[in-house]
């Protein structure tokens, strides 16, 4: 919403009547054009970015008379999430930690500025009322933040983050976040640990029974074994989205018991988007899977098409599935796309299995929604990727990769490059690889 071209009465009028009708909490992004918002209404949400950080600073401890904020110190207080992205001078950042009291959500995207003393002191000062702390960024996250994390007793999704800088030996703090964080329903950590380990494992199923996001991605390889995986997938019954990468203890056994139906009473299931935290019943009377992601599981015990199978008969609702290194077959696959139709995204690759036309017309067939494919180690021809083209006009990206080499060459040519060109409006990435496809189609 420009609401710097609407009348303020009626951006108030627009805000309270969505407020009432969906009991949403009302949102302020702050821009460069901030001092022209509406501060008729009362704001909950909060976007800062570098333009517009220091008005806001200055505007809160009312030190600036060219922005009016009737009302300011209940507006302050009444916020519940920040979200810093790009931010350099810390200073700023415990100025709004000290004035607002009911911070809930924090979200920080790669903000040098930001020390650690600086995070620490905010998540201490509002520990008992942090519900989500999202944390993106080129650096370490130090032990004092962890340790400060860990003693958010409420916390329910937990985002972690690194790029280009490797983790530290910090298994124990993650074991204690774990062990006192156990309303976490949200857990995503990227490149902060260096592997998985049983215990941690272990400690996710004993104490996190509510959680419904798993991503886990290290530096290191895992090797986990099979009892403390299928311990997981028996404890934690709610999970939506399994996300593991590097995982070598990976069975069939382990699919079966993280695919079988769970029937399970109501429970709450509280979601939290761009306007708050919001609570729903759902009776869960079949497998709650939507994303599955597992990558390189089959280093040291392959699973095979078993757990295809399991997959294609626990997961109506499946919408992501990326296996790389299980064993495939022609049957496997065609049972997958007939019994989960709903799946828009599709990673499948084996050295010991070769795509052929039969398989991929299948997959277009069944699945005429899907936005995503992948496919590697493949046979083709032109007939089922004209069919594809035609039957998956929604499809945005497209790979199809050969790894073995010799006598392996797909019989694709320049007819697929015209039906794609006619067919797939929205495709946005396509690579193909060992065809026959000359220059000049391009030109």
């Amino acid at each position: 919403m420009y609401s710097s071209f609407l009348l303020p009465e009626l951006v108030k009028g627009i805000v309270d009547y969505l407020s009432y009708e969906n009991s949403l909490c009302k949102v302020l992004t702050i821009n460069k054009t901030w001092y022209r918002i509406s501060t008729e209404a009362l704001y909950r949400h909060v976007n800062l970015y570098p333009k517009n950080i220091s008005q806001f600073v200055t505007a809160i401890v009312g030190k600036k008379d060219a922005i009016k904020l009737c009302e300011y110190g209940e507006l302050v207080r009444c916020i519940s999430l920040f979200h810093f992205k790009d931010i350099r001078i810390s200073k700023q950042i415990s100025t709004i930690a000290n004035v607002c009291t009911k911070i809930s959500h924090i979200r920080i995207y790669y903000c040098p500025g930001i020390t650690s003393e600086t995070l620490t002191k905010m998540i201490s000062k509002h520990q008992d009322k942090i519900h989500g702390i999202t944390m993106e960024t080129h650096e370490k996250i130090s032990r004092e933040v962890l340790e400060k994390i860990a003693s958010c007793s409420h916390l329910e999704e937990l985002i972690l983050k690194t790029v280009g800088r490797g983790p530290f030996n910090n298994t124990d703090l993650f074991i204690s976040i774990f062990r006192q964080c156990t309303s976490l329903r949200v857990l995503d950590v990227e490149h902060v640990l260096f592997a998985t380990t049983n215990e941690i494992i272990q400690t996710i199923a004993e104490h996190l029974k509510y959680i419904s996001v798993l991503r886990l991605v290290t530096y290191g390889e895992s090797i986990i074994q099979e009892n403390v995986l299928m311990s997981l997938a028996q404890s934690c019954v709610y999970i939506t989205d399994f996300y593991l990468d590097g995982i070598t203890g990976i069975t069939d056994n382990v699919m079966r018991d993280l695919c079988h139906k769970k029937n399970c009473n109501y429970f709450v299931r509280r979601k939290c988007n761009c306007f708050g935290l919001l609570e729903c019943k759902t009776k869960n009377k079949t497998n709650n899977l939507v994303h599955i992601f597992l990558r390189n599981v089959g280093l040291k015990h392959p699973i095979t098409t078993q757990s295809l199978l399991h997959i294609a008969g626990n997961c109506p609702s499946l919408h992501t599935l990326e296996i790389t290194g299980c064993h495939l077959s022609d049957l496997a696959i065609q049972s997958l796309v007939h019994s989960c139709k709903k799946i828009q995204r599709l990673c499948l690759g084996n050295e010991d299995f070769l795509f052929t036309d039969v398989v991929l017309l299948r997959i277009a067939v069944e699945l005429s929604d899907i936005r995503e494919l992948t496919v590697v180690n493949c046979q083709l021809t032109d007939e089922s990727m004209v069919s594809l083209g035609q039957l998956c006009n929604k499809l945005e990206k497209l790979q199809f990769i050969n790894r073995r080499g010799g006598g392996r060459m797909m019989q694709i040519t320049d007819r697929t490059i015209f039906a794609f060109a006619k067919s797939l409006r929205s495709l946005s990435y396509l690579r193909l690889s060992d065809c026959e496809i000359r220059d000049k189609i391009f030109l």
